[in-house]
């Protein structure tokens, strides 16, 4: 880590803590990467949650110039001075052997206990956001905590939120989802009033931070086009319509139900300023259309952006917008883009809190 990463920091720095993720997957080297890098705000201080010797030996074998040290409590982790990064170890992890690049009960509890430290260094007001590196939902299940989908859902129980939603960010493109990791036969059931609302809700706070205004949202539609005034289906009429209404109402600045295939690209030509979706693939298959490139040349990934930012919980947490990449671990392709995103949108959000 340069220096300039570790300048003299007053009390309104942001304290940023990372988790490693599954360490069988990318995180532990998109990390090295990006702290590494010249890109990181020099305002801010960083931690990671995670294995020292795992860390140490990825940024040794990529040859990144970053030191790790670990730390005892979470109060030393954002200690000014030193070149070194701070690594706050779980408690009470036993060692165990676990192989880089596929799916194992090993690396799945250690990528939980890590989730599970950062949110409670965040509740205690130890530091002022968390940045999570991608977890692989198979191993997670295997350590035996299939009771979560994912990050999300552990963010949403252990912090006591109400109502949370996932959004994706990647400049001007912002898309929020009623319903996340459930079955696509399930969603209809989900679609309710409040619950639309809500998001909207939540959406309309978190880019008033962001951008410093009030934000223009539009609401996608549940059905093909918009249900054709209830040819195929009555969700828009019924449930969508009253909460973009009710919304109104309250003041934000928000319309809809429209069909989904021809909002993106009216958000990117700046007429609305976000989009809430109604269900997983429906705004991530957009994102990631917009935000991934894929070489035709390489035949591999040539770019990989974008953050996901989870609405409504009483503490700041991004993360990147991609999985593990099991089938790039060691290669040294993976992509820091997105997390250095998922940090420069968390120290905003933390900067520009209440």
């Amino acid at each position: 880590m340069t220096q300039s990463h570790n300048r003299n920091f007053g009390q309104s720095a942001s304290r940023l803590l990372i988790t490693m993720g599954d360490p069988a997957g990318i995180g532990p080297e998109i990390i090295c990467k990006a702290l590494s890098g010249k890109e990181l705000n020099p305002s801010a201080r960083y931690g990671v949650v995670g294995i020292t010797d795992v860390l140490f030996s990825t940024a040794e074998r990529m040859g990144k110039r970053v030191k790790f040290r670990s730390v005892a409590a979470p109060e030393e982790v954002f200690l000014p001075g030193g070149d070194d990064v701070a690594v706050l170890e779980p408690g009470g992890l036993k060692t165990s052997h676990w192989e880089p690049g596929i799916a194992q009960a090993a690396t799945g509890e250690i990528a939980f206990r890590c989730i599970t430290t950062a949110i409670d260094v965040a509740l205690a007001g130890q530091c002022d956001a968390v940045v999570t590196a991608p977890i692989c939902k198979e191993s997670l299940h295997k350590a035996g905590h299939g009771e979560y989908a994912g990050h999300t859902e552990i963010f949403t129980r252990l912090t006591g939120a109400k109502s949370t939603a996932l959004m994706l960010i990647s400049g001007k493109f912002r898309v929020v989802h009623v319903t996340n990791h459930v079955a696509l036969r399930d969603t209809g059931g989900m679609i309710d009033r409040q619950r639309v609302l809500d998001v909207i809700r939540l959406m309309s706070d978190a880019l008033t931070r962001i951008d410093g205004k009030p934000p223009r949202i539009a609401v996608a539609s549940y059905n093909p086009h918009a249900g054709e005034s209830g040819l195929f289906g009555r969700e828009e009429i019924e449930e969508i319509g009253p909460a973009v209404r009710e919304a109104q109402q309250g003041g934000i600045e928000v319309t809809g139900p429209f069909p989904p295939d021809s909002l993106f690209p009216q958000m990117l030509g700046g007429r609305y300023d976000g989009i809430v979706a109604m269900y997983h693939d429906q705004g991530h298959i957009a994102f990631k259309m917009h935000c991934f490139q894929y070489s035709p040349d390489l035949q591999e990934w040539a770019e990989v952006a974008g953050v996901n930012v989870t609405l409504g919980l009483p503490i700041i947490r991004t993360s990147v917008a991609h999985g593990t990449a099991f089938d790039l671990v060691g290669t040294g392709k993976a992509s820091e883009r997105s997390l250095l995103d998922a940090i420069c949108t968390a120290r905003i959000l933390a900067e520009r809190r209440g």
